[in-house]
């Protein structure tokens, strides 16, 4: 898979690498659904905001155009363009989670990239220096695991830092 230089405002990876040694900095994994947000609460509960530097990460598939080339052939090519605009609203979608923790008193940033989610955010956990990251997960099981595949195990296996998981049975 082709490695996509993600979209992002200031709030880059090398900023927040920047930061290493000052707040612990912890990649919280949000998909626009209510279900994720439920490893909020643990977090807060867990980690002080004097000590954590929050990032917020929101993965999206790449946006594509399909041109018709010649008869049955079709070409997709990556729409950068689109990519741009739908970035700035994925970010804007995080702009009530972020005031609401950045009340709560933690340092919080938004990062929006395309790709693969587990192999995307293996990689800013990598350009970033992160040091945990925190996420609720669906507990796939069986066909729909072989299909969605796991976010959680996948960081689990490759990721070289604590991953905090949450459940679904433990918040219900």
């Amino acid at each position: 898979m082709e490695h996509r230089k993600p979209t992002s405002a200031p709030e880059s990876a090398g900023l927040i690498a920047a930061e290493a040694g000052k707040k612990n900095r912890v990649v919280i994994l949000l998909d626009g659904s209510a279900f994720r947000k439920r490893i909020l609460p643990p977090v807060q509960q867990f980690l002080r905001p004097e000590d954590t530097h929050l990032i917020l990460v929101r993965v999206a598939d790449p946006p594509q155009s399909i041109y018709y080339v010649e008869g049955p052939i079709f070409v997709s090519v990556d729409d950068v363009a689109s990519e741009a605009e739908i970035s700035t609203q994925l970010r804007e979608e995080l702009a009530d989670t972020k005031a609401m923790l950045e009340e709560a008193g933690y340092t919080v940033s938004r990062e929006v990239r395309f790709g693969s989610a587990p192999l995307e955010i293996e990689r800013f956990i990598k350009e970033a220096k992160i040091d945990m990251v925190a996420m609720a997960t669906y507990a796939r099981t069986g066909l729909s695991k072989l299909l969605y595949g796991s976010i959680a195990e996948h960081l689990m296996r490759h990721a070289a830092i604590p991953v905090m998981v949450l459940h679904p049975a433990e918040h219900e």
